[in-house]
C-alpha cells in the first residue's frame, strides 16, 4: 500500500512539474506574440530601435553566456576561487567542501552580465541619435530563464524615444538565444554525483566516460599541485564560432610536489585584423613537444608551436583559445589567452541612383537599393526638404509642389548599424542624384 502512494505522489509530482512547465512555454510564447504586435502596430520611425536594442540583447547575452561558462557559472566569482588565465573560476570542490552551483544562480548571474553590458553595445545610441532620435533611457533589469533548449532573456528597459513629432515608449524586449544550458547542466550534474564518491580524487574515469556518452573533451590544468582546473569542451552545440568552454576548480588534499616537466610560457593577449596574416609563437620547454588547439580559427604547428591564419570577416570578435603541449612520456599543460579579431564591420553600398526631372502636381516614387556584406540593418536617411525617406524600407515618395520648383541636389545615406562590430559602428555609404522639377 505503501509503494502505490509514492508511486501515486511521485506521478502527481511530476504532472505538477509538466503543468508548470507548459504554462512557463505557454506563457513565454503569449508575450513574444504580445510584443510582435506592439512592434506591427509601433511607428515605422520607431522600429529601427527595437530592431537595434534586440540585436544588442543577442549579442550580449551570447558573449555573456561564454565569459560566465569560463567562470563556472558566474559573472561575479564567490570565495574561493582560483585566479587562472584570463578569469577567475571557481571551487566547485575544496577540500571535502561541495560549492556546485544552483541552475537559477547561474540564471540570475547571466543577468547580472546582459544588466552591466548592454550598455557597451548600445554605445549611447549614439549612431542612431545622429539620425535625429531623442531617447530616454531608463534602468535594465534581465530576467534568464533556461527553457528546453534556449536561454530565455526577458529584459524591462524603459525607453521614451521622440523622432520629429514622433514620440513612443518602449518597456521590455525578450529575446531567445538558441542554446541548451540545460544539456550542459546535467552533465555538471553527473560530474558532481562522482565526485561526491570521492571527494579527495580525480574521478577522471567517470569523467572520460561521461565524455563519451556526451560528446564532449576534457582537459585538466594543475595548478600548484593539489589544484585542478577542468575544462570541458563541446565542438558541436554551440551558436558561436569558438567551442564552447565549460571550466571549474578542484582542491585535493594530495601531495604532489613534482614539478610538470612541460611549461608553456606566458601568452599575453592578442590582436588580430580582418585580411592581414596573424603570427604568434608559442613557447614552451619540454622533450619532444607537440601542440594542439582547441580553437576553429586555425591550426597550430603541431611540431613548432606557431600560430600563422589569415582572419577572415567571418571570424570577428573576440575569442578564447586554450593551447595545449604534450611531450613524449604523456606530460601535458594548457595555457589560454584571449585573441580579438578587429576590423570586421564592413560597409554598407548604395546601388547608383539616377537624375530625374519631374512636373509640378506629380507623384514621385523610387526605391533606394542597398545591401550590406555582413547582413547588417540598414537605416536610410536624406538631406532633402522635399521628403522623408523610408528609414527601413529606403522608400521616397512624395508629390511634388509649386514652391519646389528648380533643381535639387539630393544625398541618400545608408547606415549599417555595426551590431557585430567591437570598434566601428554604424559605417556608411552615401549616393547622390539631381531631381529637378519643372
Amino acid at each position: 500500500m505503501q509503494n502505490k502512494k509514492s508511486q501515486i505522489s511521485l506521478f502527481i509530482l511530476f504532472g505538477i512539474v509538466l503543468l508548470i512547465a507548459v504554462s512557463f512555454i505557454v506563457y513565454t510564447k503569449s508575450e513574444t506574440k504580445k510584443i510582435e504586435e506592439e512592434i506591427i502596430d509601433m511607428p515605422s520611425e520607431i522600429q529601427p530601435i527595437k530592431l537595434f536594442v534586440d540585436e544588442c540583447i543577442k549579442q550580449t547575452s551570447e558573449e555573456g553566456i561564454d565569459f560566465i561558462s569560463l567562470q563556472g557559472g558566474y559573472y561575479d566569482v564567490p570565495e574561493p576561487n582560483v585566479k587562472e588565465f584570463i578569469f577567475e573560476v571557481p571551487y566547485y570542490f575544496y577540500s571535502g567542501q561541495n560549492n556546485f552551483p544552483q541552475k537559477d544562480a547561474i540564471q540570475e548571474e547571466l543577468g547580472r552580465y546582459i544588466e552591466d553590458n548592454l550598455n557597451s553595445c548600445l554605445n549611447n545610441f549614439l549612431v542612431l541619435k545622429e539620425q535625429g532620435y531623442e531617447i530616454e533611457q531608463g534602468n535594465i533589469e534581465a530576467n534568464v530563464n533556461f527553457i528546453q533548449n534556449q536561454v530565455l532573456v526577458n529584459l524591462e528597459y524603459p525607453l521614451t524615444i521622440k523622432k520629429q513629432d514622433t514620440e513612443f515608449k518602449l518597456e521590455r524586449f525578450i529575446s531567445t538565444i538558441e542554446f541548451d544550458f540545460n544539456y550542459i547542466y546535467e552533465i555538471l550534474i553527473d560530474i558532481q554525483n562522482e565526485q561526491q564518491k570521492h571527494m579527495n580524487a580525480m574521478p577522471l574515469g567517470a569523467l572520460s566516460d561521461l565524455a563519451y556518452y556526451y560528446n564532449f573533451s576534457f582537459e585538466v590544468y594543475n595548478n600548484k599541485g593539489e589544484d585542478k582546473i577542468y575544462f570541458l569542451i563541446f565542438n558541436e552545440t554551440y551558436f558561436l564560432k569558438n567551442p564552447y568552454i565549460f571550466s571549474f576548480a578542484a582542491k585535493y588534499d594530495l601531495d604532489l610536489t613534482e614539478e610538470n616537466p612541460v611549461k608553456i610560457f606566458e601568452i599575453p593577449d592578442q590582436i588580430g585584423y580582418v585580411g592581414y596574416e596573424f603570427i604568434y609563437q608559442v613557447e614552451a620547454e619540454g622533450n619532444e613537444l607537440r601542440y594542439h588547439d582547441y580553437s576553429f580559427l586555425f591550426d597550430i604547428d603541431e611540431s613548432t608551436g606557431e600560430i600563422r591564419f589569415t582572419p577572415t570577416n567571418e571570424q570577428g570578435g573576440k575569442h578564447f583559445v586554450i593551447i595545449k603541449v604534450e611531450d613524449s612520456e604523456g606530460n601535458n599543460n594548457t595555457k589560454m589567452f584571449e585573441l580579438e579579431v578587429k576590423d570586421y564591420n564592413r560597409k554598407p553600398y548604395i546601388e547608383s541612383i539616377p537624375d530625374f526631372t519631374i512636373g509640378v502636381n506629380q507623384l514621385f516614387y523610387y526605391k533606394v537599393n542597398a545591401s550590406d556584406p555582413d547582413g547588417d540593418i540598414i537605416f536610410y536617411s536624406d538631406n532633402s526638404d522635399l521628403f522623408d525617406i523610408d528609414m527601413l524600407a529606403g522608400e521616397i515618395r512624395f508629390t511634388s509642389t509649386e514652391d519646389m520648383k528648380g533643381t535639387h541636389l539630393i544625398n541618400i545615406t545608408a547606415v549599417d548599424i555595426g551590431i557585430t562590430a567591437v570598434d566601428i559602428k554604424g559605417l556608411v555609404d552615401v549616393e547622390e542624384f539631381k531631381l529637378e522639377v519643372e
